[in-house]
């Protein structure tokens, strides 16, 4: 066990999240039971947050060439003020 959750901690460390805790690992109530709980609960909430990075770099890069086809097709000029 000791073992596993040094394997699963180095994973998660490298951004490898394919792998899982297995129940009975889960299910212990110990201290390692206890560390590889929250090591499973680090990994889906890293997990979350790339994802929701991910979404966000995408609507980003869309709102990026929605602006660009905007500047490459008009035809006048542009003023673009700084308020401070």
């Amino acid at each position: 066990m000791i073992i596993f959750s040094s394997t699963y901690a180095k994973a998660i460390s490298e951004g490898d999240f394919g792998l899982s805790v297995p129940d009975h690992y889960l299910k212990r109530t110990d201290e390692l039971g206890l560390l590889l709980h929250s090591l499973e609960d680090m990994k889906q909430s890293l997990t979350s947050t790339f994802q929701e990075k991910e979404y966000a770099n995408y609507q980003l890069s869309k709102e990026k060439e929605f602006l660009d086809t905007i500047l490459e097709t008009i035809n006048e000029g542009i003023v673009v003020l700084n308020e401070n």
